[in-house]
Formats: C-alpha cells, sequence, structure tokens
C-alpha cells in the first residue's frame, strides 16, 4: 500500500486552508481533515509554550511527499514545521484506491 498521512500543525486556521487549497489544486492530496481548537504544548528555546494549533491531517501517497513537504514550508509561518508522513500498511482497500486515483494525475 502506497498511502499515507501527512501530519501538519499550523497556527491559524486560514494558513492551514491556504496550504491545504494549494495542495489540492496541484492534486497532491485526496482529502484532509482540520482540527482548529488544538492546544499544543512543546518546549522552544528552552521555554514552555501552549499555543492554539490548527491540526491538519492529509491523505496521500508517498510518492506526493517530497512535493507535499514543499507546499507545506512555502506557505507555514514557522521556521521549523512539524511535517510527518506516516505510512498505512493497511486500511479499507476501495478508500486506499481512491487516494491513489485522486493524487494520479498530480500537477507538478
Amino acid at each position: 500500500m502506497n498511502i499515507c498521512i501527512i501530519y501538519t500543525t499550523f497556527p491559524d486556521l486560514e494558513s492551514a486552508k491556504k496550504a491545504s487549497e494549494e495542495l489540492f489544486n496541484e492534486r497532491l492530496i485526496a482529502c484532509c481533515n482540520l482540527f482548529p481548537a488544538t492546544i499544543s504544548m512543546y518546549v522552544w528555546d528552552n521555554e514552555l509554550k501552549v499555543n492554539n494549533e490548527v491540526i491538519m491531517i492529509s491523505k496521500s501517497t508517498h510518492d506526493n511527499f517530497t512535493d507535499i513537504e514543499r507546499i507545506i514550508l512555502d506557505n507555514h509561518p514557522y521556521d521549523t514545521p512539524c511535517i510527518i508522513e506516516i505510512p498505512v500498511s493497511t486500511g479499507y482497500m476501495p478508500f486506499a484506491q481512491w487516494i491513489t486515483a485522486s493524487v494520479a494525475q498530480a500537477h507538478i
């Protein structure tokens, strides 16, 4: 199975929507979910940070990850954004086939 999940966080809904729209325009993702009410806690510059963030979970194929990463970086306000590819080893085959077909004609 060549599909994957890409997990990313953004500081606000507007930047998450902008990145996801470009990913859709390039046919690099089949779908995404935006979770706007997330509280993130992390250490940055030796200080505990607590911020509101938006989680974006995108479905695509491993073959598209490099282009997805580039577009997210081009549209992300953070210097070091969270961009993680999670391989999918198994799943409902009709859904996996839909993802693969949806991104088969990527414009990049």
